[in-house]
């Protein structure tokens, strides 16, 4: 690819044709088969926006409307310089602060597009309130100050760390705990690096979810035989609330009453006593993940349906699953829910994007080249949204 197709590749990336999404991804697409497809001409100094080929593309504009026109237009102006510079920008990214990793480094980012890198990870999550971030660093957990990217604490562990979780607190003190998983086994530390011990001797590589509002930290998690609770302040074994099943994520309702085991058929709901509640089905497909928003009664699931495409579902209080959205990508990653519960945001791995989806309606936004403005490589992951 020369310097000409590169900057026009660059520039398309960065730009959304307003109200019309849809119409500014398909004019990119032919507009760069049509662009890739004339004969380069030799040039002896560098321009700021290619100016062969515009009367094609014109043509190939004209049938696609307004959206598609408009790109054009931004590309013959050479672009924005707010867009160039920061990697999102409201309302894009609607609110707080997005765990990123990318080339075996954790970022953070804002909605106002200040980017940290905090060091290196295979795995991360961000506390509540978006101050700490705790990141799993080979056998070590390590809890790094965002403000600043300085290493508040790091503990040892017996294997290598993954899937750790911070708790969920309202306030801050009293002080939070960390879980996470090594050799086969669940352990719990202190937000201060302190107390570290094992609550269980095996558990599946499932990310545990701490209860809302419990007073003494509960912890669900899936082990051998079924979903486990442990008080993990206290030295009551853990018992057991869940079915034989193998989970492929648990996650709470935000009132802290509802446990969602989600599996690749659907999901079913416990009471925190153990109860089973109700058993919603997927509709088809494979589930592929999904959980409790932070915030309200909404139950969210990406599931890929027969056909390959993949679909976003929702469900309040009662009722079936609804798809309010179905995605043009068919290959996805991480869902990441929004911290007033508002929106979901689905990494692409078959494009440098991620897909920020409304749940009131499924109106979609497309965060362009994420890896390249954070310098993470293609399509990096994304692992917690916190404010």
């Amino acid at each position: 690819m020369n310097a000409g197709e590169q900057l026009l590749s660059a520039q398309m990336r960065a730009f959304e044709a307003p109200g019309e999404v849809e119409a500014g991804e398909r004019g990119r697409r032919l507009m760069l088969a049509a662009f890739a497809e004339r004969t380069p001409a030799r040039r002896r100094r560098r321009v700021r926006a290619p100016r062969i080929g515009w009367p094609l593309l014109a043509a190939l504009l004209t049938a696609l409307g307004a959206g598609a026109v408009a790109v054009a237009g931004h590309l013959r102006e050479g672009g924005s310089s707010r867009q160039d510079s920061a990697p999102f920008t409201p309302p894009q990214l609607s609110e707080g602060m997005v765990l990123a990793l990318g080339h075996g480094v954790a970022y953070t980012f804002t909605a106002r597009g200040r980017v940290r890198a905090l060091g290196p990870a295979s795995d991360g999550d961000l506390s509540p309130h978006g101050s700490n971030a705790v990141l799993a660093s080979g056998s070590k957990v390590i809890a790094v100050h965002v403000a600043d990217g300085q290493v508040r604490w790091q503990r040892a562990a017996p294997g290598p760390v993954s899937l750790p979780r911070w708790s969920v607190e309202r306030t801050v003190p009293p002080c939070c705990r960390v879980a996470f998983l090594a050799g086969g086994a669940l352990y719990v530390v202190g937000g201060d690096g302190k107390n570290l011990h094992r609550v269980a001797a095996h558990a599946l590589a499932v990310a545990p979810a701490w209860r809302p509002h419990a007073t003494d930290h509960e912890l669900a998690f899936a082990a051998p035989g079924g979903i486990r609770l442990a008080a993990t302040d206290g030295k009551l074994p853990p018992k057991r609330i869940g079915g034989a099943g193998r989970p492929i994520g648990l996650s709470w309702r935000a009132d802290g009453r509802v446990l969602a085991a989600v599996d690749a058929t659907g999901v079913t709901l416990y009471g925190a006593g153990g109860k089973r509640l109700q058993r919603i089905a997927g509709g088809g497909g494979t589930v592929l993940g999904g959980g409790f928003a932070p915030q309200g009664n909404r139950l969210v699931i990406l599931r890929r349906d027969a056909d390959g495409r993949v679909s976003v579902l929702t469900r309040g209080l009662a009722g079936p699953l609804r798809r309010i959205r179905r995605l043009s990508v068919t290959g996805v990653g991480d869902l990441r829910l929004s911290p007033d519960g508002r929106s979901a945001l689905i990494a692409s791995t078959e494009d440098d994007e991620w897909i920020d989806i409304r749940l009131r309606d499924g109106r979609q936004r497309l965060l362009l080249g994420i890896g390249k403005r954070l310098r993470a490589g293609f399509a990096p992951q994304a692992l917690a949204w916190a404010r």
